[in-house]
């Protein structure tokens, strides 16, 4: 996993907690990140030469699994 898909996670996972989000939260560059996967994913595309989503590359396969609801997760 990259680091930037790793750094995203632990941010959903400590706003979904109801924790704020900190003060150094820097909007412009998590922006600027998420532009640079869009563009990495559409290179992906026309290296594949597909025209449409349904023909692109695929995603990594996640991994699912049932956990207690009582359990926590925790990511680091």
């Amino acid at each position: 996993m990259s680091r930037i898909y790793h750094n995203k996670l632990k941010e959903a996972y400590h706003i979904s907690n109801g924790n704020r989000v900190s003060n150094s939260f820097d909007s412009e560059f998590t922006r600027i990140q998420y532009a640079a996967l869009l563009w990495n994913y559409g290179m992906q595309k026309i290296q594949a030469d597909a025209t449409s989503d349904n023909e692109a590359p695929e995603r990594p396969i996640r991994i699912h699994r049932d956990c207690d609801s009582s359990e926590r997760i925790t990511i680091t």
